[in-house]
Parts: structure tokens; C-alpha cells; sequence
């Protein structure tokens, strides 16, 4: 974005106690792509958070799957 410093448009990730990302974050960055209209930015972010179930021997749901859809 112009005028926007790096620092201040790059998501910055905190991971929890066991070394993962926060799921809520990573689902609030795909709301906040898909809003501002950067879809393959949301469907990166969307891809991860799928990967992270799959990681975590976690099937996805439903709602994981219609997020990474809506994305596509």
C-alpha cells in the first residue's frame, strides 16, 4: 500500500505455548484479504490454515472448507 509502512501492513504471527500459530489469527487475516478484495493473498492464508489441520491430525471442518472455497 503506498504510504503505508511495511511494518505496519505485514501480519505479525505470536505463536502459543506449544510452538503453533493461533488459529483465530490466522482466520481473521483470511476475513480481513478477502474484505480489502486480495484474494490470493486470503487463499494463501486460507491454504495455511487447512494445512494446520491436517498438521495437527485435525480433520477440517465444514466451515474451513467453505472459507477456503469462498476464497478460491
Amino acid at each position: 500500500l503506498p504510504g503505508v509502512p511495511l511494518e505496519s501492513s505485514t501480519p505479525r504471527m505470536s505463536q502459543s505455548t506449544d510452538g503453533t500459530f493461533e488459529v483465530a489469527e490466522i482466520e481473521g487475516l483470511i476475513r480481513r484479504y478477502v474484505t480489502i478484495g486480495q484474494y490470493k493473498t486470503a487463499m494463501f492464508w486460507a491454504d495455511k490454515r487447512l494445512a494446520l489441520c491436517r498438521k495437527n491430525n485435525e480433520r477440517a471442518s465444514f466451515v474451513d472448507m467453505a472459507e477456503f472455497v469462498k476464497v478460491f
